[in-house]
């Protein structure tokens, strides 16, 4: 995989989505109301999570805890629609949630729960979420959990399922249309391209026919292509260029 982007912060350039103020990035909010306060009781039990507990039982509450998440910012946005304070909270409860996750990179035989649990859906669609940072969080996610080093004799078949899982749930065509409203100019999103053409990159290693869905199923080779014939070289660009190879190698 290609190294990092040198500009890894977020929210140097534009704000570019749903802006808040500077003590909490693009998260923020005064706290939801009283209204809400049974909603909140039902992740009460998932409060003390410790990220380094992968156990099944474990991994469970996460998935769970970030299900409650989703509801809960869903629910505060449809309310209050044009005031971030009021869902602002939910939203930075919902990026943590995101990335309690990242754990279960150190443990890919846990990756089944994840299906069992019907977690892919939802954590899916945020690819779509109004906040780009939601959908960024979702893709670096995916990029970690996909890492090909993880792909050993051990947990070949846990990861192959997940990238089975992740194509039925139709997550490349997701992560295309995700990529195209990204801005490069925004360090955030910038990350947010990298991480992206990281997945593809991944699932295309696990399986040559993972790498034929992928641009059968997706636009991602002609904005591999746009994305290359721009003149100014930059991380990104590089890697799209290699991936682009990849995947045109792939195919022969």
């Amino acid at each position: 995989m290609e190294d990092l982007p040198d500009d890894r912060g977020k929210g140097d350039d534009d704000d570019g989505g749903d802006d808040v103020d500077d003590e909490g990035g693009r998260f923020y909010g005064d706290g939801l109301d009283e209204d809400y306060a049974e909603l909140l009781s039902l992740v009460d039990a998932a409060e003390d999570i410790k990220i380094e507990k992968l156990d099944q039982q474990g991994v469970r509450r996460m998935l769970l805890k970030l299900e409650d998440c989703i509801t809960k910012n869903q629910i505060m946005r449809i309310k209050h629609p044009n005031d971030p304070a009021k869902f602002g909270d939910s939203e930075a409860d919902l990026d943590e949630a995101i990335k309690h996750l990242l754990a279960l990179s150190q443990a890919p035989h846990h990756y089944p729960e994840m299906i069992k649990l019907n977690t892919l859906p939802s954590l899916l669609s945020l690819l779509g979420h109004e906040n780009t940072d939601i959908a960024i969080d979702v893709v670096e996610l995916l990029n970690e959990l996909l890492d090909e080093e993880l792909v050993t004799e051990e947990n070949e078949a846990a990861v192959r399922t997940f990238v089975e899982a992740l194509l039925s749930e139709q997550a490349p065509e997701m992560l295309v249309h995700n990529l195209k409203r990204l801005d490069e100019t925004n360090s955030a999103d910038r990350q947010g391209v990298f991480y992206t053409l990281g997945v593809f990159e991944n699932i295309a290693s696990v399986d040559a026919e993972f790498a034929e869905a992928i641009v059968s199923k997706t636009e991602l080779l002609d904005w591999l292509l746009m994305r290359v014939r721009q003149r100014e070289s930059d991380s990104n660009r590089n890697y799209a260029s290699e991936l682009l190879s990849i995947l045109v190698q792939e195919r022969r």
